[in-house]
């Protein structure tokens, strides 16, 4: 399932958008299969009980052009059919894989659900309530793991600690020269998860 959608958020707060979103798709997954769901930060949805496979992936574009706005792209693994990738390596995984019986709810459906998850957690942000941080760190499985991560300053690796009100991943850098907090970029999880 591939779906676009506008909003016009302030640009103070735009920049938490593949955040939230993430939460959203998890929460719309999560009611749709009953199955355990994380967040790998910043906007990747995983399966937890399925070595971490990534089932969707979250990005956000700001423009400026004639009013500011953002428009949110998400993509969802809703089954793979005879498609579907097995073995040692696959990174992904499908929505159908994790329901009882192996078949995936209506895309329209699910895309409404995520939508509905949406609505409520941006409301609440556009309206200054950033709560849902709070939530986002619950479901992130990239805290406490070890990272590597691709910067525009170079290379940073250590153990994540937190994520900041501003949605920044707060890393406790592995060469013992102390935090640093990073706003883009792909977290590779090195090793397995913490405890």
């Amino acid at each position: 399932m591939l779906a676009s959608w506008l909003v016009r958020p302030t640009a103070e707060t735009a920049g938490l958008l593949p955040l939230l979103t993430g939460l959203a798709v998890a929460a719309a997954i999560r009611q749709a299969t009953g199955a355990q769901i994380g967040l790998k930060w910043p906007n990747d949805v995983l399966a937890v009980g399925h070595e971490e496979r990534k089932l969707a992936g979250i990005l956000a574009e700001a423009t400026t052009t004639p009013n500011f706005a953002v428009v949110i792209g998400c993509g969802v693994n809703v089954a793979f059919g005879s498609e579907r990738p097995e073995g040692e390596g696959v990174w992904a995984i499908d929505v159908a894989s994790l329901t009882d019986r192996g078949t995936a709810p209506e895309p329209l459906d699910l895309l409404r659900a995520v939508l509905a998850e949406f609505h409520v957690l941006y409301t609440a942000h556009e309206a200054g309530d950033l709560g849902w941080i709070e939530r986002y760190r619950d479901e992130c499985v990239s805290l406490g793991r070890t990272v590597r991560m691709d910067t525009a300053s170079g290379v940073v690796e250590g153990r994540t600690v937190d994520i900041d009100s501003g949605g920044g991943l707060i890393i406790d850098r592995k060469d013992g020269t102390g935090t640093v907090v990073v706003t883009a970029g792909d977290a590779h999880h090195i090793g397995p998860p913490a405890g």
